[in-house]
């Protein structure tokens, strides 16, 4: 079994608006909503203040509001819009907010599956992280080196988890115990 778990780079302050307003139409949102939406994310003027003072003033043209209770919908609709053709049923794919895992048995689907994911977001104004992006590879027999399987974006090879890795709370391991997990758990829940 083989994963690679997809961090997108900053992710909500990427979000291109036009994918934002088709994506909406394409749930049938009345195009009424669609305006008032549009009305919240036009000629939007910000500046930064430093210890020297204010920069200049400048329209933010993308993304959406930090810490507004619509920006999730306004985040995952496009991105379920845009990657409508690359996604597979689970549990071959997980989506939650910005975070995507892509799952396959055969390593070669998976860097497919993954160039399908990066094409369609990366010609969209997202941007996929070479650094965040990491991939896993299950073994469980004892004629497969994990070091052999190499993943890439481009030419950019994606860095591997060699033994877990914490997901949405949970952590994954390698051998497919949960041992580990069950302990993080139990630590946290006693902690709380």
């Amino acid at each position: 079994m083989h994963m690679i778990f997809i961090d997108l780079e900053k992710a909500f302050d990427h979000v291109p608006r036009d994918p934002i307003w088709e994506s909406l139409r394409q749930q049938k949102v009345p195009e009424y909503y669609i305006y008032l939406i549009q009305d919240m994310y036009e000629a939007i003027i910000t500046q930064v203040v430093n210890p020297a003072g204010k920069g200049d003033r400048f329209e933010i043209e993308v993304g959406v509001h930090q810490g507004s209770t619509l920006s999730p919908i306004l985040f995952n609709t496009p991105m379920d819009y845009l990657t409508k053709h690359c996604q597979k049923p689970l549990p071959w794919n997980l989506l939650y907010a910005d975070d995507v895992v892509l799952i396959s048995d055969n390593v070669d689907h998976l860097q497919q599956d993954l160039n399908t994911w990066v094409e369609a977001l990366e010609a969209n104004g997202l941007k996929i992280s070479r650094k965040k992006t990491e991939h896993m590879s299950c073994i469980f027999d004892s004629l497969t080196d994990p070091k052999t399987i190499n993943i890439s974006i481009g030419h950019t090879p994606i860095p591997r988890v060699s033994a877990e890795f914490k997901y949405l709370g949970s952590i994954v391991s390698n051998d497919g115990k949960i041992d580990r997990d069950v302990t993080h758990r139990t630590t946290t829940g006693c902690m709380k």
